[in-house]
């Protein structure tokens, strides 16, 4: 697994697309988006699945996935990260041998067009607690926080991931 960031951009990538991989970006994403939400880091994102042309000493990457992440996190409406079509093809074909199925929750996820039903990452499981409802709890908290220094149009992100967290966590 290897990771590279520019502009405002991180890029998480894995050698190949085998179970293995795809478990350790699983819980490396959402370590890191939980992380940067508890350091007051709102962050979004897409996570797609396919081949990846990179060279690192350059700092060069193309392929259908890096623009088909981009496109999707465009439209994302809430601090969270979206999964394209093609990870969800790739998690539908493995889902029996993934380690832990929390890792990804079907959800009515909040776009900019409106709300569609989206496999979305659960980093709220990465949040410290050792309880479904110290999770959820931790989240929120984390989320009023954020409130607290947001006004206006970008506060509909916390309303909305507030709605996600509440649909994972009930």
């Amino acid at each position: 697994m290897k990771t590279v960031s520019f502009s405002d951009t991180i890029v998480i990538f894995t050698k190949d697309d085998s179970i293995k991989c795809f478990e350790l970006l699983t819980f490396a994403t959402s370590w890191l988006f939980a992380k940067a939400m508890q350091d007051g880091i709102p962050l979004k994102g897409a996570i797609s699945h396919g081949d990846l042309s990179v060279n690192i000493s350059r700092q060069i990457f193309f392929g259908q996935p890096l623009i088909d992440a981009y496109l999707l996190e465009e439209e994302i409406a809430f601090y969270g990260i979206v999964i394209h079509n093609t990870v969800e093809k790739f998690l539908n074909k493995n889902i029996e041998t993934l380690v832990g199925n929390d890792g990804y929750k079907d959800c009515l996820v909040p776009f900019k067009s409106g709300k569609i039903k989206h496999y979305i990452l659960n980093w709220v499981f990465s949040v410290t607690g050792e309880k479904e409802s110290e999770q959820k709890e931790n989240a929120l908290r984390l989320m009023k926080a954020q409130r607290e220094q947001t006004s206006g149009d970008p506060r509909k992100y916390i309303d909305n991931t507030i709605d996600i967290i509440n649909q994972i966590y009930g």
